[in-house]
């Protein structure tokens, strides 16, 4: 039995002042959560904390549309009194996991590219250096023409 059949059999066995259809059947109201924890959950659910009950009807997609000192009501589209029919069209929400194994094709490089823009990398640095060199060079013959021709 699925959930939402045994949520659909609770209420149709439920003490009414614990929880009952709401009386337009489109929705359900929870009038005592305790009693409701302590006496009807255990028969209906494996040992469950009200909390985890209201959680286990947010991921079925119910929401929470009126709420008063005492009362918590219940709705879903799909969940009606009278209509066991619909609940097959209610679907569970699934969180969706970013999964750690997959490697953005972006990011997957092979040895041998590595290999070659290492190689790109190194000729670089070899140009650049001796770019440099030259550079030092010509700065260092302008300096002694300077000064060769200041003191003389």
């Amino acid at each position: 039995m699925s959930f939402l059949e045994r949520l659909y059999a609770m209420l149709e066995g439920c003490p009414p002042n614990f929880a009952s259809w709401a009386s337009d059947g489109m929705g359900f109201e929870i009038y005592d959560a305790a009693a409701l924890e302590a006496a009807v959950l255990p028969r209906y659910f494996q040992p469950i904390k009200v909390a985890s009950f209201f959680r286990q009807l947010s991921v079925y997609h119910f929401k929470k549309t009126k709420r008063t000192t005492n009362v918590v009501r219940y709705e879903h589209s799909l969940f009606k009194r009278g209509r066991p029919d619909l609940l097959p069209g209610i679907k569970r929400r699934y969180r969706v996991r970013p999964s750690r194994s997959k490697v953005k094709p972006s990011v997957v490089v092979t040895r041998s590219e590595l290999r070659s823009t290492f190689s790109d990398l190194v000729a670089s640095v070899t140009s650049l250096r001796s770019e440099l060199a030259e550079a030092k060079a010509s700065l260092q013959a302008m300096v002694e023409a300077e000064r060769s021709t200041t003191s003389a």
